[in-house]
């Protein structure tokens, strides 16, 4: 429907506009956006996207509904999405009240409710659009609006900087378009680069840190069929040493670097790695297996100590689910005991019970997850900290990375609070404590069932990340590395 058109229930239509998506060299969906004015002046944004890929050969469907309500002068009244990635749907409303929005998430059967400050203010879409026309797309020119973000479920502040005119070809026609840069606070600053036409438009985005570009076509074109690539593999990074067993790596001393940024600010210090030192490129990263002392650890359930963020349930950890719960007891043998020998048998527990091991489902509830007993290692650690949660002992999730057959792969695996502090296992690959070849980039109470902190803790380096092994210790002996070699 072209825009200007009145829709069959009497509204005006704004923009009608379909994409494509693409990941790098690989199409990986579509998305189609309308905007209309109502019969009561409010003006409605509609969004639907579809994305498609495979996982290690595992195919993903990813399915995105989004509703953006405000009225005509820019006031936003209420947001919604559904999102399905899984067996079940994740649903949001996000309505204004006063200063706050109120925000209800629900996944399956378990759903929260929060508020959220609005702060300076917010901008839904159409006043985004209109905010932009309004500046004129002067070359340097420099301006910023909040907007709701759905990963991070909060109120963002978007920087926007004018670059000035470029033209590019989309639709078989060279043309004339405003290059924006728009840096997302929520995201540590990261860039999206958008191309717009005099009516604010959106022709072209990109976000270069992913490689993901949306770009303006024709409907035919948008639903036309593609084959599914896999976005796995092509955020491995190659390891110089060939580890045959890197279980059993003890310790080990990494340079790590980014293409861009600063590598310092994206890794974690804690009890098991700590930065050495700077180098030209990057830093030296000295990494560890640890596990507790014999007799520092304290019986569960854990209470007090500043540890409610890591014991409360929510609609990804559902702790308080029933099964979860007699899963739990089940794993531990009874309620009681050793907080780290627990979570080693919940760890382990979980890694016999995800018996459909594979890349086919993306970050499910807990709940889901040990209905299905599928997934992979998010579905293994967010299990892992709903049921150590679900007998006291605080949890949260890590993400970073892991060595495998010649590669550093992005992994997820969690961490427990046994009263002398944090300790890490992977119940992925059995439960016990982990080796050296993990490498810690966040971690997460996951408060609420928000993701994007773990969800930034990847996208902040993926696809820019060096790693260079020096030296990594196997049964007390110390190995210096070479350019490119098999270790013990």
């Amino acid at each position: 429907m072209a825009a200007g058109a009145t829709s069959q229930a009497g509204a005006e239509i704004l923009s009608d506009s379909w994409y494509e998506s693409t990941l790098g060299a690989m199409r990986v969906g579509h998305a189609h956006r309308t905007v209309e004015v109502r019969d009561d002046e409010t003006v409605v944004t509609e969004a639907a996207s579809h994305m498609e890929v495979r996982r290690l050969g595992d195919l993903v469907r990813i399915e995105m509904a989004e509703r953006w309500e405000e009225t005509e002068s820019g006031v936003p009244v209420v947001y919604r999405s559904t999102m399905g990635m899984s067996n079940e749907s994740t649903e949001i409303t996000a309505a204004v009240d006063g200063a706050t929005l109120r925000l209800t998430k629900s996944i399956g059967e378990d759903s929260i409710v929060r508020d959220v400050d609005i702060g300076s203010g917010l901008l839904f879409p159409h006043a985004v659009t209109a905010l932009h026309v309004d500046r004129g797309f002067e070359a340097g020119s420099e301006y910023e609006y909040f907007s709701f973000d759905t990963e991070f479920e909060d109120v963002g502040r978007c920087r926007v900087r004018v670059e000035g005119d470029e033209e590019i070809e989309i639709l078989g026609e060279v043309r004339k378009l405003h290059r924006l840069v728009v840096a997302l606070d929520l995201y540590g600053g990261m860039e999206v680069l958008e191309w717009r036409d005099d009516q604010g438009l959106i022709w072209r985005e990109e976000v270069p840190a992913l490689g993901l570009v949306q770009e303006l076509t024709t409907r035919e074109t948008a639903l036309r069929e593609a084959e599914a690539g896999d976005i796995v593999t092509s955020t491995f990074v190659p390891s110089n040493v060939e580890f045959r067993h890197p279980r059993r790596v003890e310790s080990a001393l990494y340079e790590l670097w980014l293409e861009r940024g600063d590598i310092a600010d994206r890794v974690v210090e804690d009890a098991r790695q700590r930065i050495e030192e700077r180098t030209e490129l990057g830093v030296l990263l000295r990494v560890a297996s640890v596990a507790p002392e014999p007799g520092t650890t304290v019986p569960f359930p854990i209470e007090g100590g500043g540890m409610a963020e890591y014991l409360e349930a929510n609609p990804v950890l559902s702790a308080d689910s029933p099964g979860v719960a007699a899963a739990a007891l089940a794993a531990v043998g009874k309620e009681g005991g050793d907080s780290w020998d627990a979570s080693r048998e919940i760890g382990a527990w979980v890694y016999r019970a995800i018996a459909g091991k594979g890349m086919g489902t993306a970050f499910a509830s807990a709940r889901e997850v040990l209905e299905t007993r599928e997934g992979d290692c998010s579905e293994h650690a967010v299990l892992m900290a709903a049921m150590t949660r679900s007998v006291g002992i605080p949890s949260r999730v890590v993400a970073g990375l892991v060595y495998s057959d010649g590669i550093f792969g992005y992994h997820m695996w969690t961490e427990v609070w046994t009263g002398d502090g944090w300790h890490a296992l992977d119940p992925t690959m059995g439960g016990g404590a982990i080796d050296a070849t993990h490498i810690k980039l966040t971690a997460s109470s996951l408060a609420g069932g928000v993701v994007g902190e773990l969800a930034f803790g990847i996208v902040g380096v993926v696809n820019q990340l060096g790693i260079r092994v020096i030296e990594y210790s196997v049964g007390g002996e110390t190995f210096r590395a070479a350019s490119v070699q098999s270790a013990p």
